[in-house]
């Protein structure tokens, strides 16, 4: 299953917190590293297995920790419309 953001988020900084935002349903998600690095690279779509690929090189974590946290995280900006499963 590819994963790819649909385009209708805004994102933003904030206090050194990243911050996006639905633009039609006013949702909003506030993101650590990771996940706005994961939103970085949801710019184009990407499987779960080459995502967590791209994270586990810039993150300190394992390829298990990463794939198991990197889905719950995934099942989320779903579940909020952020991005979409293709």
């Amino acid at each position: 299953m590819m994963i790819r953001g649909p385009g209708e988020w805004i994102c933003a900084e904030a206090n050194g917190e990243t911050v996006m935002m639905g633009v039609e349903t006013g949702a909003y998600v506030g993101l650590n590293a990771m996940g706005a690095r994961i939103w970085d690279i949801l710019t184009e779509p990407h499987d779960l297995e080459t995502l967590c690929a791209k994270l586990v090189r810039d993150f300190d974590v394992t390829p298990e920790i990463c794939r198991v946290e990197t889905q719950a995280f995934l099942e989320i900006l779903i579940r909020q419309g952020a991005v979409l499963p293709t």
